[in-house]
Formats: structure tokens, C-alpha cells, sequence
């Protein structure tokens, strides 16, 4: 049963890394496409309303920044732009090579501990009667 939960655990890991890796080279059409509508339908939002163009978003705490309406939005731009996307896709290249390493991997571990190999036990030098070893053996004439 063991077994059976490594082979699928295994399996999944493989599934994964080639689903990402299918979802990892889309086309610049494509690439294009997804920019145009993520930069198209974003709308800034600060402590969950959204922002018009006079707006300021003041943060507080630990690395927090303050942003205007239209820093909001050149940042997100620039993240969304066809370029910033390739380097999330190359991401995801890297993301699915490893998942797919680790799934093979395992899944040769799994099958090899399905495959037992049985090996005569070696030799011994006491393969006489009585534990002589074979050239001690009294003859009998």
C-alpha cells in the first residue's frame, strides 16, 4: 500500500512539472494578449476601495510606501507589460523542469522497489556434506 501512495504522490509531482512546463511557453501573441487585458481591467485599490486618479494611498509600518493613483498604476503596468510576463513565464519554466526532476525521479525509486531483483545467496566454501568444506570430503573407496 505503501508503495501505491509513493507511485501516485510520484505520478502527481511528474503531472505537475508537465503541466507547467505545457503553461510555460505561451506564444507573444498570447503574451501580448494577457498584458493588454490584465493592464486593461486593473483598478487600484487601497484598504479595499477603489482609487480615482486624485487619490493617495498612505501606508504605515514596516517597508510600507505611500503611492499615488498613477504610481499604482505605472507600477502595475510595468509588472503586466509583455516583458514583466516572460520573466514569470520563465519562472514557471524553471518551476515545472523541477517538479517534473522530482516526479521521475521519485517515480524510478517507486518502480525499482516494485522490481525485486532475487539474488542467489553467494556461495559458501562449506558446500560439502556435514560442513567440510567440498575439497576436505573423505572419499570413499
Amino acid at each position: 500500500m505503501k508503495r501505491i501512495i509513493a507511485l501516485l504522490i510520484t505520478l502527481g509531482f511528474a503531472a505537475l512539472g508537465l503541466w507547467a512546463l505545457a503553461a510555460a511557453f505561451p506564444s507573444d501573441a498570447q503574451v501580448a494578449q494577457e498584458s493588454t487585458d490584465k493592464i486593461a481591467s486593473y483598478r487600484p485599490v487601497c484598504d479595499h476601495k477603489e482609487m480615482g486618479p486624485r487619490d493617495t494611498c498612505l501606508r504605515f509600518g514596516g517597508n510600507a510606501k505611500s503611492q499615488t493613483y498613477q504610481e499604482m498604476v505605472d507600477q502595475y503596468n510595468q509588472e503586466n507589460s509583455p516583458e514583466g510576463l516572460r520573466g514569470r513565464y520563465d519562472t514557471r519554466k524553471w518551476l515545472g523542469v523541477g517538479l517534473l526532476v522530482v516526479g521521475l525521479g521519485g517515480l524510478a525509486l517507486v518502480v525499482r522497489s516494485f522490481v525485486r531483483r532475487r539474488t542467489p545467496p553467494p556461495s559458501s566454501p562449506l558446500d560439502g556434506a556435514g560442513g567440510q568444506p567440498v575439497d576436505q570430503v573423505p572419499l570413499e573407496h
